[in-house]
């Protein structure tokens, strides 16, 4: 295989191959790295387009391999992604083309990091929910089918 044009990397396996097989549905060349030397010299060797990282790896910070894949590849872009107290901790160490997810939402949003034309400014607030990505009841309620059906009597 190249270059991986994708290189996901967590210190969680599990988490990182989970990564890895959503990203292939979007992009064919998607390497994982679980440590950060590894990382770190696959980012200098190869330069990957997108970097996907969570904010600690091991003893260090995903933030580190995120503005070295911005100095490898000038087309580059970085994902990382942790708790809330890691990106707003990772958002202080700012870089352009690093973006900044939740866990908890990277599931929803990786599809849109690997196909989009990416800017080269995150501007979003990470301490702030995006209110497109949570139910709020309310006028909107009214579309959802489980709300429009009858209750089973049993």
């Amino acid at each position: 295989m190249g270059s991986p044009s994708v290189l996901i990397v967590d210190s969680n396996r599990q988490q990182a191959d989970t990564l890895v097989k959503m990203a292939r549905k979007y992009r064919s060349q998607v390497g994982m790295c679980s440590s950060f030397e590894e990382a770190y010299e696959q980012i200098r060797l190869r330069g990957p387009m997108i970097v996907v990282t969570h904010a600690v790896v091991g003893a260090f910070q995903g933030v580190h391999l995120a503005q070295a894949a911005v100095r490898a590849n000038k087309s580059a872009h970085a994902v990382i992604y942790g708790s809330l107290s890691d990106l707003v901790f990772a958002r202080q160490m700012f870089s352009p083309r690093v973006f900044f997810e939740r866990q908890t939402f990277l599931r929803h949003t990786l599809q849109r990091y690997l196909t989009a034309n990416l800017p080269s400014l995150d501007r979003r607030d990470v301490r702030v929910p995006d209110r497109r990505t949570t139910f709020r009841g309310g006028r909107r309620a009214s579309d959802i089918d489980v709300l429009w059906t009858p209750p089973s009597r049993h």
